[in-house]
């Protein structure tokens, strides 16, 4: 949704002044139980995220805020994510970043929501097993575990883009929905799955994947030391771009599944005109991440000002003209 709106009163909220001093000023807000506090500065976040309780509401304007681990059951709600599968000037502009490592330390369900993780996100502290959390158009370069007692259980990642590694350990499971993630892998006694995805193989192949579900995704490998999908995993409707002829050979049930080794991906994960064609999945859509019922955006659910000009002077009816633009859902 892109609009230009000329009366600047209608936005002067506490919303509408987060985004509109964003580029100048970090900002959080803390909504709770319909009373709203504001933070400024780089440690914003973690000045909210100690004043939160279980069920609130954490705002954050774009920009660069010190990393807080996640210490309640709140909604986290950035800017946006930055996760475009290309680079897009504009979304980097207006991400909201979370800079340093982050510890997830509560049992109950978080959502985060347009958001970029330019670290590791924790998932196992000390006796902790969250549970039900969301990843909503988020960007995060590493899921991982520290080797604590704790774990993760039905955890959800839609439209995300994990740049660097997932590993799902012992006793936990994800799943990833309409995602570009790369290197993902875990152990016998954990299971991920994953729905029109776009999977980026690591350096250890597909070795290091047990008991996991593919279905409408593409993998993609060009290590010519690539192995075949473990027999633990089932796959339908995928397709394997990379050197091997039949990568799921080892895959029971393997259905409508196929492996080429010419790449008809373009520069944002788009298949081309005959690949779109071609490579449906179960649901008749596209394979990959623009199919399906959750096809990948970036465009944050909350609305956000992205541009605003304000005329030098007033008019001759001492009228000051401002133009906004404010972006969100189409």
């Amino acid at each position: 949704m892109k609009r230009l709106i000329l009366f600047a009163l209608l936005l002067i909220n506490t919303l509408g002044a987060t985004r509109l001093f964003a580029q100048s000023t970090l900002m959080a807000t803390l909504s709770h139980e319909g009373n709203v506090t504001t933070y400024n500065g780089t440690n914003a976040f973690s000045q909210a995220m100690s004043a939160a309780l279980d069920g609130d509401i954490i705002t954050l304007s774009p920009g660069t805020f010190s990393a807080a681990d996640i210490t309640k059951a709140v909604t986290i709600r950035g800017a946006g994510g930055g996760c475009d599968g290309g680079w897009n000037e504009e979304a980097w502009n207006h991400a909201t970043t979370i800079n340093g490592n982050v510890d997830i330390r509560t049992n109950n369900a978080i959502v985060v929501e347009d958001v970029y993780f330019n670290n590791t996100l924790y998932y196992d502290y000390t006796d902790i097993t969250n549970s039900n959390s969301k990843f909503i158009r988020c960007r995060i370069s590493k899921v991982y575990y520290h080797n604590w007692s704790g774990k993760i259980i039905d955890a959800q990642f839609i439209n995300c883009y994990i740049t660097g590694e997932v590993y799902c350990k012992t006793g936990s499971n994800m799943s990833f929905t309409n995602c570009i993630v790369r290197y993902p892998h875990n152990n016998e006694n954990s299971y991920m799955d994953f729905l029109n995805c776009v999977i980026r193989g690591g350096d250890w192949g597909t070795l290091s994947i047990y008991n996991s579900n593919f279905k409408n995704c593409i993998y993609i490998n060009y290590n010519t030391n690539y192995s075949y999908l473990q027999s633990s995993n089932s796959a339908s409707h995928c397709v394997f771009i990379g050197p091997n002829d039949n990568f799921f050979k080892d895959v029971s049930p393997s259905i409508s599944n196929t492996s080429v080794t010419e790449s008809f991906l373009l520069d944002d994960y788009q298949l081309n005109d005959a690949a779109k064609a071609t490579y449906l999945g179960t649901d008749d859509t596209e394979i990959g991440i623009y199919g399906g019922i959750m096809p990948f955006k970036t465009t944050p659910a909350n609305p956000h000002i992205s541009d605003m000009k304000v005329a030098q002077k007033t008019t001759e009816s001492g009228n000051l003209k401002v133009e906004i633009t404010v972006k969100g859902f189409e």
